[in-house]
């Protein structure tokens, strides 16, 4: 298709006819041998043409006598497509004539399904030499998928054989046994189901999952599983364990019931890169160890787009004991985001982060499992137990380092029932001073906003163990909790911080109760009442063995008997209480003195609430208040002029030396 003529350069004289002649001809014979752009002739190739690698683009339809993909003839002279009604008949076919005679690239459709001939294949056993004609389907290996045949052995062939396989639309494969994946797969199951029907193991594994976990590069799509609905047929969902696995829409509808022994997890994962989306889980009939979504050793996990209401756990992150080989590698967990979907739990938490020791009768834990950088963003539905649950009873002994660096934000629904919203424990009994040292926590950053049914014999927020603790958020108790109920108690830690926490209550219980905590910081935090007053807001338990700094900045404490309670004779480092809006009803007991608290060196006390501190004459005289010189206070029942002994309606009055002063006339101030 040359389009470069031969000229020759007419270099004297006006003209030269011959020479001109010459020219024109060799420029006409140069555009007969192109290609015509308006089909005008001649139109055709005389030779083969080469692209040199170069596309055909925006192709309408092709005329070919023969096509070669890969080398492979798959339409043209010599080529041959036979049609089966069924499968069963051209596997009778083949084995009576090998290859139907056809040679390598031939199609032959049986059952609507597309085979090509390849001689040297072995991919399906019945039908040697052939071989799906691109995908592989499951019915191509043998698989029925009518919900009463097994086609278990069928679903492994086919993915042992074949990289790319799917299922049927609308099919319901039966499986009487796991079926394993290979590593380098591809699997769509086009939203078909699968039906387990047999008791124990896993419907779904990767291969190597309870042995070297080494499986990786899997990619399966759209699969709905479920079981019969009968203890027979009750067990564990998809095992996945291996390097680069994804899984990209799954359904879980389990509903066979417990035995107290076997599990129906939905799904269970570990290993590097993992990617879980689109996943709808219901299992909640399945009662206990029935957990969503569990994950063990994990880097790079990603969980998004979720619905899971789980019978046991909906989500958790939490090693199984070494004894449980699928378990995967004890190594530390990294990077795990779980964001942008709903949780709720039928009879455990929504959920749980962390691992158990031989307190919780786990005699073989994985002491190497811990985790860093974990962000969770959920909706939390009704959860039995707790929201949100971050525990790890394990020992000195059990566990090497700690887990750090823990966010989860954790929005209850409306109207959604939960016994506890937060749980971190970060030792085998936070109440007990011999577990001061252990502490399996550092950083962990919590923001709650929900409503809680509170039992009256619980907390709705209870912590210890942990380097450092961040609440916030919004928590409203309702008014089935007790009169004795405390709200939210925090034992052992190092610093714990209520940023902005509102807490709102119908109740008379306390509020916060603090022990053994080293710096309790309440940064613009709020407690509000609907009328009834509580009876204190900040109960601080001094101790020996762990000194206390408390800062209490900004923020509003209203209807409250007692703003804050100190207890014990333990040791206090810094009391700060400035710039918080206090109720008409403060009061500071009369039965607390700061004279029983011994002081670090160098600690310091300052109690300026906003508006002045409220109490009667003998409550400022004797409670021992730590105050600062010029600090001011209501004296609620000090005198004015004119107002008689025992009579007084309170006067405004300011710190000077060793007593309270009136503002108006610097007097003492009396009752």
């Amino acid at each position: 298709m040359a389009k470069r003529p031969s000229v020759t350069t007419i270099s004297s004289g006006f003209a030269s006819n011959t020479q001109l002649n010459t020219n024109f001809t060799a420029i006409q014979s140069a555009f007969d041998n192109t290609l015509s752009l308006d089909g005008s002739t001649p139109n055709a190739m005389g030779a083969n043409l080469d692209l040199n690698g170069n596309d055909i683009l925006n192709v309408n339809s092709a005329t070919l006598d023969s096509l070669y993909v890969g080398g492979i003839q798959i339409v043209g002279t010599g080529f041959t497509s036979q049609t089966y009604a069924t499968r069963a008949s051209f596997v009778a076919a083949n084995a009576s004539t090998p290859g139907l005679g056809l040679s390598d690239g031939n199609v032959v459709v049986a059952g609507g399904y597309e085979y090509r001939r390849l001689a040297a294949s072995t991919a399906i056993a019945d039908l040697l030499g052939w071989v799906p004609n691109g995908w592989g389907c499951f019915e191509q290996w043998g698989a029925i998928g009518d919900g009463v045949a097994d086609d278990a052995t069928a679903i492994n062939s086919a993915l042992s054989s074949w990289q790319y396989t799917k299922g049927s639309p609308g099919a319901t494969y039966l499986i009487n046994s796991s079926v394993t994946c290979p590593s380098n797969r591809t699997v769509d199951f086009n939203g078909a189901t699968v039906k387990r029907n047999f008791f124990g193991d896993w419907a779904f594994k990767t291969e190597n999952a309870e042995t070297t976990w080494d499986a990786s590069d899997v990619n399966l799509f759209n699969i709905s599983l479920t079981d019969g609905g009968t203890l027979a047929s009750r067990g564990n969902g998809l095992l996945l364990v291996g390097d680069r696995i994804s899984l990209d829409g799954y359904k879980n509808t389990f509903s066979a019931p417990g035995d107290g022994v076997m599990g129906a997890w939905a799904c269970y994962a570990s290993g590097v890169d993992i990617q879980l989306s689109r996943i709808n889980i219901n299992n909640s009939d399945c009662g206990l160890f029935a957990d969503g979504v569990h994950v063990g050793y994990v880097e790079n996990f990603t969980l998004t787009d979720f619905n899971i209401q789980a019978g046991d756990d909906a989500f958790a992150l939490f090693a199984p004991r070494l004894s449980f080989a699928f378990g995967g590698k004890d190594q530390r967990a990294k990077n795990v985001s779980v964001e942008g979907g709903f949780l709720s739990s039928a009879d455990a938490n929504g959920v749980r982060i962390g691992n158990w020791g031989a307190a919780n009768g786990i005699a073989d834990p994985r002491t190497n499992f811990t985790f860093e950088n974990v962000k969770i963003d959920a909706v939390f539905g009704a959860c039995k137990e707790t929201a949100v649950m971050v525990f790890d009873s394990r020992t000195g002994v059990e566990i090497v380092g700690k887990s750090t660096d823990i966010t989860i934000n954790a929005r209850v629904a409306e109207n959604a029932s939960i016994t506890r919203l937060v749980n971190v424990t970060g030792n085998s009994d936070i109440t007990s001073s011999a577990q001061l040292s252990q502490r399996n926590f550092g950083r962990v950053n919590i923001y709650v906003d929900g409503v809680t049914s509170n039992s009256a014999s619980g907390s709705v927020v209870r912590a210890g163990g942990f380097d450092y603790l961040r609440l916030s958020g919004y928590v409203s108790f309702d008014a089935a909790s007790a009169v004795s109920t405390t709200h939210m108690f925090y034992s052992g830690g190092g610093t714990l911080l209520l940023d902005g926490l509102t807490t709102k209550g119908e109740t008379t219980g306390t509020v916060h109760s603090v022990k053994w905590i080293e710096e309790v910081i309440a940064n613009d935090c709020e407690h509000l009442t609907d009328g009834t007053s509580e009876f204190q807001t900040y109960s601080l338990a001094l101790a020996t063995e762990v000194g206390m700094s408390f800062y209490l900045k900004g923020g509003r404490v209203l209807e409250t008997a007692r703003a804050i309670n100190i207890t014990g004779t333990g040791r206090l480092k810094d009391f700060v209480v400035e710039g918080c809006q206090v109720g008409s009803t403060l009061t500071f007991p009369s039965s607390t003195t700061f004279s029983s608290v011994t002081w670090d060196a160098g600690g310091i006390a300052v109690f300026n609430p906003l508006g002045g501190y409220r109490a009667t004459v003998a409550n400022l005289m004797g409670s021992g208040v730590p105050v600062v010189e010029g600090h001011q206070a209501i004296a609620t029942n000090g005198r004015k002029a004119a107002e008689g002994a025992g009579a007084g309606t309170g006067q405004v009055v300011y710190r000077n030396g060793t007593s309270w002063r009136c503002v108006r006339d610097d007097s003492v101030v009396v009752a």
